[in-house]
């Protein structure tokens, strides 16, 4: 193929699919593959007709040792030549995948992205473009459909989401190698690409070429035509679940979304799975498609699952049925610890600040209530006071009752969503409840006539 064809061929893709309208800056990811180069070159040679100005992003895996120091060097060579803007990130890939129990793949993924977007956030408009080609999107739908994947899955690469472009989903592998040789063009040959010791190598290596030779020579764009017929049903679907979903919603946040249960259950199984998706997206952001049978599981467990059964899912996403809710909620860090208190001291975590102070008597006014504020008969605190997690089998003896209590039950008739009991402490003396933060006070510690020194005690919750 002449470079010419291809170089019409990806203005009108771009141009028709208006990737870069109103575009001044394009972030190149460029690995050094040919791939890559490719799109670097083409992008050049249009940068006068499209306005644009192209700066060039290249993540330094760590995995092949000195052929990944070579691949940099070859494409900071190749910006260095034409005065392009090069930058470069270097991450221990191998480690990030140890430490997450993830595939190597994906740990790339999400540290080159991550890369990517932290240089974008200096180019406000721009976009990031990648060289996804077809036969990317033919090895992605083929692994897909023998994996098992719901429609999202099958949908694909896709050619634009938020700032991220893919400019060559148009072009097969064997343009692009045509068109580096005509143009000679450097580029470099991942090696691990050719041996079959993962699932997408095997594809690309044994699975399709025998498809190809033996059944249908343009398979790769015949995949990538049903990728584009399934991504645009997945549409029809995500434009039908958008107000439902914000008809469902009880309270949502960074780390939190609940749902009305009763009200999700009476969506279509396809709208209810992608108002799913759309939770997890939300949350997770580039989490991966979930299989048919994982995402059955999830829909069984919200239609079907009695309260207090989850799911934990990838990325630290939890799925919690919880009485007439669903709640979908991301990790956000180490849960918090036991804490020693000690009044005049402030104890703070991710999930709560707790303060407390000593008070004479005589200057505690009974009309100072505040929400989150209680006070207590200091005198009749034994020698340790504490913050620490609800426990089972934990009880109290709630203000103007004559019967102590389980505190799960307490919880229960508060109507406390199950996923919150870990997060909120309890104030105890010894082996005595004094104080279930924010929510009950106990009698044994109230403020009578006899109180010689007050405890104020303040608690704010960070996460409703």
């Amino acid at each position: 193929m002449k470079a010419p064809g291809l170089m019409r061929k990806f203005t009108s893709f771009v141009e028709d699919n208006r990737l870069l309208d109103d575009v001044r800056t394009v972030i190149a990811g460029v690995s050094g593959g040919v791939d890559s180069m490719c799109l670097l070159d083409l992008l050049l040679a249009r940068r006068s007709r499209w306005e644009i100005e192209i700066v060039v992003a290249h993540f330094n895996h760590q995995i092949r040792g000195a052929l990944a120091d070579r691949d940099e060097e070859l494409v900071r060579r190749f910006c260095a030549e034409r005065s392009l803007t090069f930058l470069v990130e270097r991450a221990d890939v191998p480690k990030m995948a140890r430490k997450r129990r993830i595939s190597l793949e994906m740990a790339g993924r999400e540290l080159r992205y991550a890369f990517f977007q932290k240089i974008a956030e200096g180019y406000p408009g721009g976009v990031v473009a990648t060289a996804h080609t077809r036969d990317d999107q033919a090895e992605t739908i083929l692994l897909r459909i023998l994996k098992g994947g719901g429609l999202h899955g099958l949908s694909g690469i896709t050619l634009k989401r938020d700032n991220l472009v893919r400019p060559l989903l148009f072009a097969g592998k064997d343009e692009l190698y045509a068109y580096a040789r005509e143009k000679k063009l450097a580029f470099v040959e991942d090696h691990t690409n050719l041996i079959d010791d993962c699932e997408r190598n095997f594809i690309r290596n044994q699975l399709l070429p025998a498809v190809k030779r033996e059944l249908n020579p343009n398979v790769a764009e015949t995949l990538a035509n049903l990728a584009q017929i399934l991504s645009e049903a997945r549409q029809i679907l995500m434009e039908s679940a958008r107000p439902a979903l914000a008809s469902l919603i009880i309270n949502a946040n960074a780390e939190q979304i609940v749902l009305d249960k009763s009200g999700l259950k009476t969506y279509f199984i396809g709208i209810e799975k992608e108002i799913i998706w759309q939770c997890l997206q939300r949350l997770a952001g580039a989490i991966q498609p979930l299989s048919f049978k994982r995402m059955n599981a999830l829909t069984n467990l919200v239609n079907e699952g009695a309260t207090g059964r989850r799911m934990t899912l990838e990325q630290g996403i939890t799925v919690l049925v919880d009485r007439d809710r669903v709640l979908f909620q991301r990790a956000v860090g180490a849960d918090w610890a036991q804490a020693t208190v000690s009044p005049g001291e402030k104890i703070e975590n991710e999930w709560f600040t707790f303060t407390s102070e000593l008070l004479d008597v005589n200057d505690f006014k009974k009309g100072e209530r505040r929400s989150g504020t209680e006070f207590v008969d200091f005198d009749r605190i034994g020698s340790r006071l504490n913050l620490r997690h609800w426990q089972k089998g934990d009880r109290m003896l709630p203000l103007g009752m004559r019967q102590s209590r389980n505190v799960s039950d307490i919880f229960v008739d508060l109507k406390i969503p199950l996923t919150h009991k870990t997060r909120i402490p309890l104030l105890c003396s010894d082996n005595d409840v004094i104080w279930l933060c924010g929510l009950k006070l106990s009698e044994k510690f109230k403020i009578t006539d006899r109180t010689r020194t007050v405890l104020k005690l303040t608690y704010e919750e960070k996460h409703k």
